[in-house]
């Protein structure tokens, strides 16, 4: 009796895996013109020049202003290939091949998204003044369980004063009121929703429980990721790539748009197809990508680092 191919039913559709919105990174100054560079620098501008007031003595002092730079490296991304066998592919009634490459290029945009919120971070370290921790002030239940990956702390909810005292940061160092962004993971947002002050109707005009999201607090516009900047137990950012930790912590990111940068080129798609050697098709993705704070001393961004109880 002649070979023949089992046949499995499939429904017509895969069903992809969820990943975090990279909607944030919108919000900062854009590099993807010099994507293809191997570095972009940042120029800042040096000391500003001394005010006198009633000037009777001429000349003026004449002083040179000494700018600084500093530059960012751009990165590569790829992803593993993934190979699909002649044989596999004649026996799903899905389009896989289709369904692969969606999945290279999300993984690798779900990255960029990640590595941006911990550069835009890495200078704000412990003991920084941007630096603030999470009290679990006005809450019923002042803790809860971090959502940080790979931990199991318990933590300090975040609370009203935590935003203010990071808008007072900012106000501080004169970072523009007009256009402040906050991005928060599911826990913090969730202890925002729990206090009266941003679900009632007089707070903001209108109920935001209906459409279930938090639209403005204290003036930053407020978005959700479900990985945002992650902390470890000395209170310090942490690299995407390092490992998790039971005492790591999640932390809210509040920023204006001038103060960060990112540069994202195209996501370059790479296809071997009909491999002798591996009797099917060969899939990969890479992409170009860097991204950093746009000052060097900081101003612009605050973190609102879960407190360990």
């Amino acid at each position: 009796m002649a070979a023949e191919l089992l046949k499995r039913l499939f429904l017509s559709e895969i069903t992809e895996a969820l990943r975090p919105g990279n909607e944030f990174w919108a919000y900062s100054q854009r590099d993807d013109a010099f994507v293809n560079n191997n570095s972009v620098e940042l120029p800042h501008a040096g000391t500003d020049p001394t005010i006198a007031i009633d000037r009777s003595t001429f000349p003026g002092t004449i002083a040179q202003r000494t700018d600084a730079a500093t530059q960012y490296v751009l990165e590569e991304l790829s992803s593993d290939p993934t190979h699909l066998q002649f044989s596999e592919a004649l026996v799903v009634a899905y389009a896989k091949r289709a369904s692969i490459l969606s999945q290279h290029v999300a993984a690798l945009r779900q990255k960029m998204g990640d590595r941006a919120v911990a550069k835009w971070v890495a200078g704000i370290g412990a003991g920084a003044t941007a630096n603030i921790p999470t009290t679990g002030t006005g809450h019923t239940v002042a803790t809860r369980t971090t959502d940080a990956p790979g931990s199991t702390d318990t933590v300090y909810k975040l609370a009203k004063e935590d935003i203010l005292a990071g808008k007072l940061v900012l106000d501080g160092d004169d970072v523009p009121m007009e256009g402040r962004k906050m991005l928060c993971p599911p826990s913090m947002y969730n202890d925002l929703l729990a206090l009266d002050e941003f679900t009632r109707a007089d707070a903001y005009g209108q109920s935001n429980i209906p459409s279930g999201w938090v639209g403005r607090i204290f003036g930053f516009d407020v978005m959700v990721r479900s990985r945002v900047a992650v902390y470890d137990g000395s209170d310090a950012p942490k690299d995407t790539e390092a490992a998790t930790a039971a005492t790591d912590t999640h932390a809210a990111v509040l920023w204006h748009p001038m103060a960060v940068r990112t540069a994202v080129g195209a996501i370059k798609v790479f296809m071997d197809m009909d491999n002798p050697a591996y009797y099917g098709d060969i899939f990969s993705a890479a992409v170009r990508f860097g991204a950093l704070e746009a000052r060097n001393d900081d101003k612009g961004i605050v973190v609102i680092r879960e407190d360990a109880n």
